[in-house]
């Protein structure tokens, strides 16, 4: 059960587990209204993961190419067994009476250790919180850079909450952060988990999570369809592959899911960086293309089936866009949290975005060319014009499709927008001596 008796004796070392990520004092994990959360069904005993009546053959192995085999034969200790529990969400009554087991984030040192020791956190150059690097937040203080990665660097300082100033001290057995003192057993195995370095405490149990449920429902490695990441708040895939360990019975049995994450943000990145020199100036309220690009092609892939949400774009522009939760339409602020904030998929056929603002005009001649696609039915032998709207540079389209045999679910249209340019070699002007010709011979058929 991830959602607790909150007096459960047991449960306190988690209970009172969680910390203000702003001042660092000590608050309870309580629930919230509407927040998801496992419960047992017959004491979470275990049973077939999948409907065996319902024409599902269960798991048998591995190919040897790392995807699953179906074996509708295989004896009966070969069936994968899975716990009996429910997804429900918390009522009002159970947000004063149910906890959850905190997921914390934690500070890290340059070998990836978590560390509270002044001067030894990492503090990247980048980071944002509840952006790019949400596990590991740090205050701004800057002392010696390192190379952190290829792309990224990285200063040490202090450990601190969010206020900057406040240090986090949570790895000492006495005092707020006892947890495991105040159990009947300190050697207990559940009071192991270190919280070092802890700087916020959030409800997040994965087996609630569209990813992890897809492969424990079908037990088959699958890609997930896109979804917002939980942490970032950033779009993304996740390839799941479920993972058995065989009991003293010599039952299969499910243990959960190794999962990949893949942010659609890597494919806009690569199409931005390779055929991203495109003139994203003026909009729709004022659409004039400031000449030829200097890279005459443009990207866009977006999912084939409507809404057509977008998966990535060469210019740069957002495939989801943050809003505050309490009112959609004002942008997410720089500082606010997941809490505070949802992301919201944009479609490639919107002729504004999410908060109202025209398109630029880069994005616009896109937009026009998928139209244009989907009205010839993304006839693939075709060369489609894009209608000009207003723009001093013509474009042609062309459609190409990306499908899988592994992911069914992700089919995607790829446009390739061309520009043209006007070529008058074969052109017939007045004046020319075979105009006359051409024009007799048209009278006359």
């Amino acid at each position: 059960n991830s959602g607790y008796d909150i007096s459960d004796p047991t449960m306190q070392h988690y209970y009172n587990a969680c910390v203000n990520i702003v001042t660092g004092q000590p608050t309870t994990c309580n629930m919230q209204q509407g927040s998801p959360y496992i419960s047992c069904v017959d004491d979470c005993q275990y049973v077939p993961c999948v409907d065996l009546d319902g024409g599902n053959d269960e798991v048998s192995g591995d190919d040897g190419d790392g995807t699953a085999s179906r074996n509708p034969t295989a004896a009966s200790n070969k069936i994968a067994l899975c716990q009996s529990y429910e997804k429900r969400f918390a009522t009002e009554l159970d947000a004063s009476t149910k906890g959850f087991v905190p997921r914390t984030y934690s500070c890290i040192d340059q070998f990836g250790q978590f560390t509270e020791q002044p001067g030894q956190a990492i503090q990247l150059s980048t980071f944002q919180p509840d952006a790019d690097e949400e596990e590991n937040y740090i205050s701004d203080t800057i002392q010696n850079t390192f190379s952190y990665s290829t792309q990224r660097s990285f200063t040490l300082g202090d450990c601190t909450f969010r206020d900057g100033t406040t240090p986090v001290q949570r790895a000492d057995d006495s005092g707020d952060f006892a947890y495991c003192a105040n159990t009947a057993s300190p050697d207990d195995p559940n009071c192991s988990r270190t919280f070092t370095g802890g700087y916020r405490s959030r409800d997040y149990d994965p087996r609630v999570r569209s990813w992890y449920e897809q492969v424990r429902s079908s037990q088959q490695p699958s890609w997930s369809n896109p979804y917002t990441f939980f942490t970032t708040l950033e779009m993304g895939i996740t390839y799941g592959q479920p993972m058995y360990i065989q009991d003293d019975e010599q039952r299969k049995i499910f243990q959960g899911v190794m999962a990949v994450d893949y942010p659609l943000s890597g494919i806009s990145d690569f199409l931005q960086q390779e055929y991203g020199a495109v003139q994203n100036s003026g909009s729709i309220a004022s659409p004039i293309d400031a000449g030829p690009s200097t890279n005459p092609l443009m990207i866009a892939i977006a999912e084939d089936a409507a809404p057509h949400y977008l998966i990535g774009i060469s210019t740069g522009r957002k495939t989801a866009q943050t809003v505050q939760k309490d009112d959609p339409s004002k942008p997410c602020p720089d500082n606010a949290s997941s809490e505070e904030c949802s992301a919201v998929r944009v479609s490639i056929l919107q002729e504004f975005d999410i908060l109202g603002q025209p398109l630029a005009a880069a994005d616009d001649i896109l937009r026009r060319a998928f139209q244009a696609q989907l009205d010839e039915n993304f006839d693939e032998s075709l060369l489609v014009p894009v209608p000009s709207g207003g723009s001093i540079v013509r474009h042609v389209s062309k459609s190409l499709v990306y499908e899988q045999d592994q992911a069914a679910n992700l089919k995607w249209r790829i446009i390739v927008v061309f520009e043209t340019v006007d070529d008058e070699t074969d052109s017939l002007e007045p004046g020319n001596p075979l105009m006359a010709i051409v024009i007799v011979l048209s009278i006359i058929g």
